[in-house]
């Protein structure tokens, strides 16, 4: 049990981590975001960007994540930290099998895009050898608007 909890809170961490390594209160600019006023383009911009991230996760493949960073992002994070991320997810939840978009949130300032991940993590211990155990988290993509332009302005799990 103790080491359970010890191995949720390193999880925790490191998804916390990545979230830092790409959100900001501003933006992945050094601009201050605008007002979403085209929630078609934002909804695309969030779709790339959650397209991009679960591919690079589940392809094992950094550029694919890396591809749709802007210049900041992309400063920010490194294949390093990418393999780290993503081995404390297959060890902690599992492979990815499925996401399902949930729905978008009007934060008036931004707009917050929502997909359910689901996990598959073969069970571990003798006696539930055989055992598969679903984990289902919620993605966010955040999106405001950078110079006219829907830009993602954070993303992460959110715990």
């Amino acid at each position: 049990m103790k080491f359970a909890l010890i191995k949720s809170f390193v999880f925790g961490c490191s998804m916390l981590a990545l979230v830092n390594l790409v959100s900001g209160c501003k933006s992945m600019s050094d601009k201050p975001v605008e007002t979403v006023s085209n929630t078609e383009s934002a909804k695309a911009a969030a779709e790339k960007y959650f397209d991009g991230f679960t591919a690079a996760i589940k392809e094992n493949n950094f550029q694919k994540l890396y591809d749709v960073l802007d210049e900041t992002a992309r400063k920010r994070v490194n294949k390093t930290e990418f393999e780290t991320l993503r081995t404390d997810l297959y060890t902690n939840m599992g492979e990815i099998t499925t996401t399902e978009y949930v729905c978008d949130l009007d934060q008036t300032v931004v707009r917050d895009y929502l997909w359910k991940v689901t996990f598959c993590l073969k069970s571990t211990t003798p006696e539930k050898k055989e055992k598969v155990v679903v984990k289902e988290m919620i993605y966010m993509v955040r999106v405001g608007q950078l110079d006219g332009k829907s830009t993602v302005a954070g993303a992460g799990f959110v715990l």
